[in-house]
């Protein structure tokens, strides 16, 4: 996946102005991974050197945790999220048809079910196999290259997530 760093859905900001659940963009093995901040701390200067963050975040496809460190004042890169409301129109095949809440464009995306994480997509189609007769809405987090399910309501309640 090509990530353009200067897109205006990226910020570059301090370590220490980054925030838990904040999601950011950690290097792995020369490739970039979303990850959402689980932890931070801190270990003082040492007498010839800086403080340090010691950040914890999780990979928010596949689970694997990272710990990394970074000196006071190193800039790092934060994910601004795009955040939208969807009602599930259907779930057929590989697709998974909906329509925006969130405008009055009559926006309906088409997404592909290998978009999602399996844990997202397993209880989307849950709730949406067992909804009767109540409408089914999500709430989907994406930039570029991600896309998540932030939460899932059946008949305006708010179903509890496995994550």
């Amino acid at each position: 996946m090509a990530i353009d760093l200067n897109s205006p859905q990226y910020e570059h900001i301090p370590v220490n102005s980054l925030g838990k659940s904040d999601i950011l963009l950690a290097e792995n093995s020369g490739r970039l991974d979303y990850c959402k901040v689980t932890d931070i701390s801190t270990a003082k200067p040492g007498k010839h050197g800086s403080a340090k963050f010691i950040i914890k975040a999780q990979n928010v496809l596949n689970g694997k945790g990272y710990e990394v460190s970074y000196v006071s004042g190193t800039k790092i890169v934060k994910v601004k999220l795009k955040r939208s409301e969807y009602l599930i129109v259907d779930i057929f095949g590989e697709e998974v048809f909906t329509q925006s809440t969130s405008d009055d464009s009559g926006d309906a995306p088409i997404f592909l079910k290998s978009q999602f994480p399996a844990d997202d997509i397993a209880q989307l189609e849950d709730a949406f196999m067992n909804k009767e007769s109540d409408e089914v809405t999500c709430i989907l987090t994406s930039a570029p290259g991600l896309l998540m399910i932030e939460s899932i309501r059946k008949g305006g309640k708010l179903l509890e997530r496995n994550k």
